[in-house]
């Protein structure tokens, strides 16, 4: 008579365990998915579950840029929601391309102790690569001459012809922009 009582008091215990779920790690909980005394089955969601402390974004570079980035090389996101970029490092790379987009991906960790980056957030990335401090001057600036180029400088109210080495161009808010090597 007492193991049978044993018995169900062991029968009864696990099916009183089995009344409560646990959560596999500490995070924040998103909205009720289930109503009080529904039935619960393996396949249902009840809520979500997201550890924000840090936040994981996954995206994919063209091959073209596959010898400028390594990791732990800085990562900065911005999203419309706030008015501040976030900075994250490079966490790890992949070692094969996509054969469809010739693109690599590529995972970057943003710490996240105020928990504003959200699971899901839509982010606009840069990543910082080899940089280097230059002039930029508007291309209509620049007067050839020959075979050399020149730019006007303006020093104590008086104007000079300066020979210069000009580098590459870029188009920059609707401008064409041309970096000076030297002058």
């Amino acid at each position: 008579m007492m193991e049978t009582t044993s018995a169900q008091l062991s029968v009864a215990e696990i099916k009183l365990s089995e009344k409560f779920i646990y959560a596999p790690f500490d995070g924040k909980l998103g909205l009720r998915e289930i109503s009080p005394g529904q039935l619960l089955t393996t396949d249902t969601e009840i809520t979500t579950l997201d550890d924000l402390t840090q936040i994981k974004v996954e995206f994919q570079l063209p091959e073209r840029f596959l010898n400028r980035v390594a990791v732990g090389q800085p990562v900065f996101a911005t999203n419309i929601a706030y008015g501040k970029p976030f900075n994250g490092k490079i966490s790890s790379i992949a070692s094969r391309l996509d054969k469809a987009t010739r693109s690599f991906k590529v995972r970057a960790l943003f710490p996240n102790k105020e928990e504003k980056l959200r699971a899901g957030m839509l982010l606009q990335l840069s990543v910082e690569t080899k940089s280097i401090e230059s002039i930029t001057v508007p291309e209509s600036s620049i007067i050839p001459i020959n075979e050399a180029h020149y730019v006007y400088k303006v020093i104590d109210n008086v104007v000079h012809r300066t020979l210069v080495e000009t580098g590459r161009r870029k188009l920059r808010r609707c401008r064409n922009f041309v970096w000076i090597r030297s002058g």
